[in-house]
């Protein structure tokens, strides 16, 4: 006898045991992914559950003739953005108590994606979702909700659209949008694995393919044998399991290893639909419905709070960071589902509260962004390569100042903050003209469009000194006169040169995450690379002249027992990251730096002072 797939919208209490299986597996796998290697995937599970209740919710409306847009994103922004508004907030605020200026100013940009539902976009651009640091970027899983609020925005008007046109028709269209998205992203992932894993074009498919069931369910009951069901359910849930033990972090997901866990959930989830079963009276019970339920708020707060406890206790031991982390999350979740989601869910949802929604949308825009776009631009002010040809981004200006610039790449705008600094306090006129992925010295291919427009820069700007650092050890062992000439184009230009060489390469056991794992003090520079540093070194330092002027940075950072000096007093990096000085390790420069301000100064050498 065949058992019938349920067609209407009534509650589902073992979709939401669904949920909590997702949100568990996301959370294991944040915790620690040796722990469950896959757990990634329950992402995907998310993704396939979202598409499936939004359709199953609008095709009901639009057969009863009420679907209205407008009233559909009321109920959206009402689901959303409260929680996500709240968590994105404290989060920034907490940012800004706890980090170090550079990721402070990550932190503001990244807020402000958040808040602009691009956070996908801005993460792409920014770092691999597997090789982020997570402890210095509490906005990362920001990416998969941004992902589908833009889904929820483009989709119902498309679906409103086709819905028009007879049921085959729609199903028809939805298949060849999801098989384009899927042909997309297994094509795309290996050429860009950061493209195919943040674009809805490319993982739009999942929650199409959730659609995809939820318009079958609407077209009316559809048979289904009770051995198949089984099949179904049992297929599904083995399929998630595979997908959370054995896929891992690598370079060919999503791909189309993707359908692993996509299908198995959308086995599973017809499976359950199909009526009453071992399975769906497991996820159906209270614990697991609890965890669903809540799984929105856990997803928002666990990321920050694994962030801020990994980056304010490195040295504490796994089980406590562990203990304190679940802790945290439990009860932030708590709290701001019983008191921020669900009241307000229920609140901004009322019909006649549509303005109230959307002016929860704008208001935070009005009164938020402008403090974090200050962070993103006061904590690193680095410039922009629109910037450079007409003097870089400049601070203090006045006709009657003395002109100093910060010339290079990003090796150059780690010291922003801290020359921006020194200027104000030797009354200077700032020119940063520093900026990230740039080619900073002279080319004769015509790259180098960065050098030439800083060229005419400097020449309209007339500095009476400019400091110079750049990635001089990727370029001076295949062309050891680089330097020169990069000292030679600006001698004319100014009256005095200040060359900052670099400090050495954090060694692996001295980041944040080996000294979780354990690593303790002294860290020990590779022998490869300190020898390419001393080459490199000395190819500065002979520029040094009446003229030129080299400090030392190494010495800063190299120990009398020649280990690298990772830490401060406190136990705080100085290092943004393994080739980036942080705000901290910046700071300790600042006095060479202004030393260098002095007109009398002197010129040679300048060895800062090791500690």
């Amino acid at each position: 006898m065949g058992i019938m797939l349920k067609s209407s919208i009534a509650y589902e209490p073992a979709l939401d045991g669904l949920r909590a299986v997702a949100i568990l597996a996301v959370l294991v796998y944040h915790l620690e992914s040796r722990w469950l290697p896959g757990g990634f995937s329950g992402v995907d599970v998310f993704f396939v559950l979202s598409g499936f209740l939004i359709t199953r919710i609008m095709l009901a409306d639009i057969e009863a003739g009420s679907f209205q847009l407008s009233r559909y994103y009321q109920k959206r922004i009402a689901r959303i953005i409260p929680a996500s508004l709240l968590v994105a907030t404290v989060t920034l605020v907490v940012a800004v108590a706890l980090y170090d200026a550079q990721e402070r100013e990550s932190s503001g940009a990244n807020y402000i994606a958040a808040l602009l539902s691009i956070a996908n976009i801005k993460q792409m651009r920014q770092e691999n979702y597997f090789l982020a640091n997570p402890d210095a970027n509490p906005f990362l899983h920001y990416w998969s909700l941004s992902l589908e609020e833009q889904f929820y925005f483009i989709f119902p008007i498309s679906l409103q659209f086709a819905s028009r046109y007879p049921p085959r028709g729609v199903m028809f269209a939805l298949f060849v949008l999801a098989a384009a998205s899927l042909v997309a992203c297994v094509i795309l992932t290996p050429i860009d694995q950061q493209w195919a894993f943040y674009l809805l074009p490319s993982r739009g498919w999942e929650l199409l393919s959730g659609a995809m069931i939820a318009h079958q369910l609407h077209r009316g009951v559809v048979g289904c044998s009770a051995p198949w069901a089984s099949v179904l359910r049992w297929g599904g849930v083995i399929g998630l399991l595979v997908s959370f033990v054995a896929i891992g972090e690598s370079g060919d997901f999503p791909g189309i290893i993707a359908l692993v866990p996509v299908l198995s959930t959308v086995a599973l989830i017809a499976g359950l639909l199909a009526g009453p079963s071992w399975i769906g009276q497991r996820l159906s019970g209270r614990l697991p419905v609890a965890i669903g339920r809540l799984s929105y708020s856990l997803y928002l707060w666990h990321w920050p709070v694994f962030s801020f406890v990994d980056y304010a206790t490195p040295f504490s031991s796994l089980g406590l960071r562990t203990s304190v982390k679940i802790v945290a999350t439990i009860a932030l979740s708590l709290v701001s589902f019983f008191t921020v989601e669900t009241p307000m869910r229920r609140t901004l949802a009322a019909p006649g509260n549509r303005r109230s929604a959307w002016l929860l949308v704008v208001v935070p825009l009005v009164l938020f962004l402008p403090f974090a776009n200050f962070l993103r631009t006061d904590g690193y002010p680095r410039a922009y390569f629109y910037q450079i040809a007409s003097g870089g981004r400049v601070f203090n200006r006045s006709a009657d100042r003395r002109r100093a610039v910060l010339y290079g790449d990003s090796m150059a705008a780690v010291y922003a903050k801290v020359f921006r600094e020194a200027c104000e306090e030797a009354g200077y006129e700032c020119h940063i003209m520093a900026a990230q992925s740039v080619l900073p010295v002279p080319t004769s291919d015509g790259r180098d469009r960065f050098f030439t427009d800083a060229m005419r820069g400097v020449a309209a700007t007339k500095p009476d000194v400019i400091f110079i650092a750049f990635a001089y050890g990727t370029y001076v062992p295949g062309r050891p006169q680089v330097v020169h000439e990069v000292v030679e184009a600006f001698r004319p230009l100014t009256r005095r040169l200040v060359l900052l060489t670099n400090p050495p390469d954090l060694p692996s056991e001295a980041t944040r995450e080996a000294i979780r794992a354990g690593s303790r003090p002294p860290f020990l520079e590779a022998p490869g690379s300190k020898s390419r540093r001393h080459l490199v070194d000395s190819i500065v330092n002979a520029e040094a002249g009446p003229a030129v002027r080299v400090i030392n940075a190494g010495a800063e950072f190299v120990l009398q027992d020649g280990s690298v000096r990772a830490l401060d007093a406190y136990g705080r990096s100085l290092y943004h990251d393994r080739n980036h000085l942080g705000y901290r390790g910046a700071s300790l420069l600042k006095s060479a730096i202004s030393g260098q301000l002095d007109e009398s100064a002197g010129g040679g050498v300048i060895q800062v002072s090791p500690p």
